[in-house]
């Protein structure tokens, strides 16, 4: 099955990505194997505590939005309305839809898929159209909105930092006391997996 060319580069940057991550744990796995001492080196200065309790506690101070919201709906409720408006005019006025078939390409319609077209239409409009009232409920009568504000502005504590700030599994110590068993097991598995991988990624470059 050929892939549409608008997925061709996206199939070869992951192709990509995979290859590149499988050459560095190879390298990490031979660098176990005849070396341990040098990589665990390179994972002690690399292996920094970043403590996430003060990022936390930051995120855990509400902002409070209704004022200003009250305080300047017409000019927000005006900006929604336009800005709906706008994008509900040009799909009147100016949408194309053969070009938007062309866009989706042969592959697309062949498979089944060609009901895109008026679906992503019906999204589309029926989501401005409710953005469309909401601007016009905040022009006119913000506090219609007061019942949801009151159902959905509802403050949620996430999870405590101390949960986040502990280490879990102790995978670092199972290598090092094991190096040379745990890089022979990573070398073979990220060989095995690049023999895998490279035919079909040089038969993709190839194309």
């Amino acid at each position: 099955m050929k892939l549409p060319a608008q997925l061709e580069w996206l199939v070869e940057a992951l192709a990509t990505v995979m290859m590149v991550g499988l050459c560095a744990t190879l390298a990490a796995g031979l660098l176990l194997l005849m070396a341990p001492h040098v990589l665990a080196a390179v994972n002690l200065r690399m292996s920094r505590w970043v403590d996430t309790r003060d990022l936390f506690r930051v995120l855990e101070h509400p902002r409070e939005l209704e004022r200003f919201f009250y305080r300047h709906h017409r000019t927000l409720g005006a900006l929604i309305v336009a800005g709906a408006s706008y994008v509900l005019l040009r799909w009147w006025f100016a949408f194309d839809r053969d070009a938007f078939v062309r866009v989706i390409d042969r592959w697309w319609r062949s498979s089944g898929l060609d009901f895109l077209v008026p679906a992503i239409e019906s999204i589309i409009v029926g989501f401005h159209l409710a953005i469309l009232m909401v601007g016009l409920v905040i022009f006119l009568r913000p506090s219609l909105l007061k019942v949801i504000e009151r159902h959905g502005n509802r403050w949620h504590h996430i999870l405590p930092a101390e949960r986040l700030d502990t280490i879990i599994g102790p995978l670092d110590e199972s290598i090092v006391s094991h190096p040379r068993l745990a890089g022979l097991v990573i070398s073979l598995a990220s060989a095995w997996s690049l023999a895998m991988l490279i035919p079909p990624f040089f038969n993709l470059l190839s194309r």
